[in-house]
């Protein structure tokens, strides 16, 4: 027996370059989602473009106002509530959670226990207890797993991971090959990149704000490849030099009339004490 079917209640939405039909469901059973959703026969649900965005098999289910469509599904114990969205061809199983205004697209999947109110999307992963709250955003191959936490507008693209129980926190952004995990919590706007490898609070240093133009300079942990050794990197007001701390004070520092030159060079010396490489 099905679980839902799709009423006569519609609405159309845009997409881009095309506007797509959307039916709001109708259980016809009662089933529990889990210990504290029950779902009960004539209850209306959210909103889907056509039965192969949620599966009538297990306990999976759609409310509120959230909408699914395109090839996106949702299955296994899953819940979709609030005004979320999920497209493209996005997948949404095991005992994942979502809501609010959450955003999930492309090829973006969320599962295992995660909870996701913010936006992910491109090829990105959250699963296992992981939880993407406020605004923030995974993009890109990333991928957030573990017991971490996304909060305050973080943001975690490129090759990077999130892990065990790290916390990102006010607008922190990891990417490229970048590694946050333990039981760290990274904050204050700092911008981790290139081969981070954060996993103690000693591990890094943000700087800010600096200057007329409100600049951060974040100094982490980072495992150079080609040397094959660890060292202190530096991210300056989102703009990265492939150079360790020595060398931008040797010469960033040194050869250009850099405004606020003391104020920089301070900072970085305060690095190379602070930032642990073990």
């Amino acid at each position: 027996m099905k679980k839902y079917k799709l009423t006569d209640m519609t609405k159309t939405v845009c997409r881009p370059g095309k506007d797509i039909i959307l039916h709001r469901i109708q259980a016809l059973k009662t089933f529990s989602v889990s210990e504290y959703k029950t779902i009960k026969a004539g209850d209306l649900g959210g909103w889907v473009e056509s039965e192969e965005n949620l599966s009538q098999e297990r306990n999976a289910w759609i409310t509120d106002e959230a909408e699914v469509c395109e090839n996106a599904r949702v299955y296994g114990n899953a819940w979709v509530a609030d005004d979320a969205k999920i497209c493209g061809s996005a997948q949404i199983y095991e005992n994942a959670n979502i809501g609010r205004e959450a955003r999930i697209y492309d090829n973006a999947r969320v599962f295992g226990n995660a909870d996701v109110i913010g936006r992910v999307h491109n090829n990105a992963w959250v699963y296992d207890n992981a939880a993407i709250l406020d605004e923030s955003v995974v993009y890109q191959n990333a991928r957030v797993y573990g017991n971490a936490q996304l909060n305050d507008n973080s943001e975690v693209g490129g090759d990077a991971h999130v892990y065990e129980n790290a916390g990102l926190w006010e607008f922190t952004s990891v990417t490229d090959n970048a590694q946050i995990h333990g039981n760290v919590n990274v904050s204050g706007n700092g911008c981790f990149n290139v081969y981070a490898d954060v996993f103690k609070n000693e591990h890094y240093l943000v700087v800010g704000p600096m200057g007329k133009d409100y600049q951060f300079m974040t100094f982490f942990r980072n495992y150079n490849p080609h040397r094959k050794e660890t060292e202190v990197y530096i991210n300056f007001d989102g703009y990265n030099y492939m150079e360790s701390v020595r060398c931008f004070l040797n010469f960033h520092i040194k050869r250009e009339a850099v405004e606020y030159q003391s104020a920089y060079a301070a900072a970085a010396h305060l690095a190379l004490l602070r930032v642990k490489l073990e």
